[in-house]
């Protein structure tokens, strides 16, 4: 009977770290997934323009990336944002906050981004940015611009990217988990009396 009795509890003290990595996964995961299901939801427009030298134009490559550095500090200028504000009927402020500017490296492109709670509102400001620059361009004698990839709602991206981070927080569960039954199974080995694994690291081998 004494024998049946410590099996029992055994038994039960070897269930206790399953039960605390379930409990630990089950936290984390819930917790990451309730924040990111919380997150607002926000649409990334993109729109590009490309910069070219003119046929009469003496400009090389590096001309051109220099004068798109120009464009780049243009697309986010009052002026600009203004009338793109008309377009997408967002404050300029907002609409400044909301856009990114990026000129690809060693070419004269310009990548112009627009993150916006509303998706066609997103694509609208994009696209008047866009314009402006090619307006902008039609009086510089070195570059000319066209508005190359223009945005649309098929190629918008969703903000924030919920299945990565979905995917993140299966991770951390898991890495919770495996740290909660490791620590829950320390502390049954202790209650059992069990020696803990030598030390081994300073031992030095000798041979006779």
């Amino acid at each position: 009977m004494a024998a049946s009795t410590d099996h029992r509890a055994i038994g039960g003290r070897s269930r206790s770290p399953a039960i605390a990595a379930a409990a630990g996964f089950v936290a984390v995961l819930a917790g990451v997934l309730g924040a990111v299901q919380a997150m607002p939801t926000r649409y990334a427009a993109t729109s590009v323009v490309s910069f070219v030298p003119r046929p009469e134009s003496p400009a090389s490559a590096d001309t051109v990336q220099l004068v798109g550095e120009k464009y780049v500090v243009l697309a986010g200028a009052p002026a600009t944002l203004q009338a793109a504000q008309q377009v997408a009927g967002t404050a300029v402020q907002q609409l400044g906050d909301a856009t990114a500017v990026e000129l690809g490296a060693g070419t004269g492109n310009v990548s112009i981004t627009v993150t916006l709670a509303d998706r066609d509102r997103a694509v609208a400001a994009a696209n008047a940015v866009a314009a402006a620059l090619v307006r902008a361009s039609a009086g510089d004698r070195l570059v000319s611009g066209e508005q190359t990839s223009p945005a649309v709602p098929e190629t918008v991206r969703l903000l924030p990217a919920r299945m990565l981070l979905r995917a993140a927080g299966l991770l951390a569960a898991v890495l919770a988990a495996a740290l909660a039954w490791t620590a829950a199974r320390g502390r049954v080995l202790r209650r059992a009396g069990a020696p803990e694994p030598a030390d081994m690291s300073g031992a030095t081998l000798v041979i006779r």
